[in-house]
């Protein structure tokens, strides 16, 4: 099965549109991965950034994040929990490329599962890893 992985510089962009750039090119992917029924990989930490920024940024009220969840929750979503030999896996991937452990949870899972992780977070595309590809650049038809 194609699979991909969104990290949340992305999710926000679709969840949250204003003042944001590349968001038609977000809601193009996001609208190709449901078509096409591909399966989005996400490590746990991807559900707890989502929460605080609906609770925190966007001060968005219960029933919007309810609503925002059950939209996510109805995609072709797998949330992978981080185990020991994982989380070393992203202490090294972190310090290699002086990401923040969170940036570096998606890069590992992107490479230890050889998946596309999609961002537009700087930071991540300039470790310019086979995996990670910038919203901007992205072509649908590698999936």
């Amino acid at each position: 099965m194609k699979k991909i992985i969104f990290d949340t510089s992305v999710a926000f962009k679709f969840f949250y549109h204003k003042d944001e750039k590349n968001v038609q090119k977000v809601i193009d992917i996001f609208e190709y991965v449901v078509l096409n029924n591909i399966k989005i990989i996400e490590p746990d930490i991807f559900l707890y950034e989502l929460a605080n920024f609906f609770i925190r940024s966007k001060k968005l009220t219960e029933s919007e994040i309810k609503k925002n969840f059950q939209l996510l929750f109805r995609l072709n979503l797998e949330i992978i929990n981080l185990d020991q030999d994982f989380i070393l896996k992203i202490s090294k991937i972190a310090k290699k490329y002086s990401l923040t452990f969170y940036d570096a949870t998606y890069v590992t899972l992107a490479t230890s599962t050889d998946t596309y992780l999609i961002t537009d977070d700087r930071e991540i595309i300039d470790t310019k890893l086979k995996q990670v590809k910038s919203i901007q650049d992205f072509d649908l038809s590698k999936i």
